[in-house]
């Protein structure tokens, strides 16, 4: 038989605690996601590190930052929380009596960044299911929803709920992103900067708010080099320098050691991402 060292009964908890705030950028986010009051969280992170003796974020940044033994143990945590639900569903054999296709259609960025380990698992728990992904803009997800060509999407909340069902799965904030050392950026731009930086935009219907819907608000004229209509397309070209760019969080979390970030809370609100579906009839 296997030995197994010795750790602290408490240290799942830990780790789900450092997990959500890895995922959501705050203290009180991950506390809300769990159902626990935000001094609960603050605890189970300082017990982790102080039991693995690092730093796993750098906190003197806004948003706080994973540093490098807490990119490690992020991806750990994913494994390890996997790996236990592979195996209640090995032990369990739930689903196996489920057949068919779900229809899914969502935004690229959240098919590589979110879905990937949420797929494992579903396929896992349901081997006769199979999932097609279909991505694009939530305009899109909107129009296959209506004529019924996909079962449900992950979205952006649509401006008009009817005749939609939305549950709400995290937020995202929006960030100027641009490539390290590329631009001269303060930490909090003004609208003279952002006037004069090289602006990579979306095409219409490409996202909501758009950026120009977005800078009309804020009564300014950027200066656009390029139009693209897919999120991914303009993150290559900002990492390439060539431009910069309003994206999620979750793009430059995946690209910390490439990007610089900075928040737009002021000019434009997270989105709130979650599963929508058509209304039952």
């Amino acid at each position: 038989m296997r030995m197994l060292k010795k750790f602290n009964g408490d240290i799942v908890q830990w780790l789900r605690g450092f997990y959500h705030v890895a995922a959501s950028g705050s203290f009180s986010a991950a506390a809300k996601l769990m159902g626990i009051n935000r001094s609960a969280v603050r605890h189970h992170l300082h017990r982790l590190e102080e039991e693995l003796n690092v730093t796993l974020f750098d906190r003197t940044q806004e948003p706080m930052q994973l540093t490098s033994e807490g990119m490690r143990l992020l991806q750990w945590t994913e494994t390890l929380f996997d790996t236990v639900q592979n195996m209640m569903v090995d032990v369990s054999r739930s689903g196996t009596d489920i057949q068919g296709t779900v229809k899914l259609f969502t935004q690229q960025y959240i098919c590589l960044y979110v879905l990937k380990d949420i797929i494992r698992r579903f396929l896992n728990a349901y081997p006769n299911v199979s999932v097609e992904i279909h991505t694009g803009t939530l305009g899109h997800a909107l129009r296959q929803l209506e004529s019924r060509e996909c079962d449900l999407a992950i979205s952006a909340t649509p401006s008009h709920m009817e005749p939609y069902e939305f549950t709400k799965l995290f937020s995202d904030r929006h960030m100027l992103l641009a490539r390290k050392g590329s631009f001269a950026i303060s930490p909090k731009p003004s609208r003279e900067e952002l006037e004069k930086l090289p602006f990579i935009g979306f095409s219409a219907g490409a996202a909501q708010p758009t950026t120009d819907e977005l800078f009309s608000a804020m009564g300014i004229s950027p200066r656009r080099i390029l139009t693209v209509d897919s999120d991914l397309l303009a993150l290559e070209y900002v990492k390439a320098g060539i431009g910069v760019a309003i994206l999620r969080e979750k793009h430059y979390r995946h690209e910390l050691g490439t990007l610089d970030g900075y928040p737009m809370d002021t000019a434009m609100p997270p989105a709130e991402i979650g599963l929508l579906t058509l209304k039952a009839a």
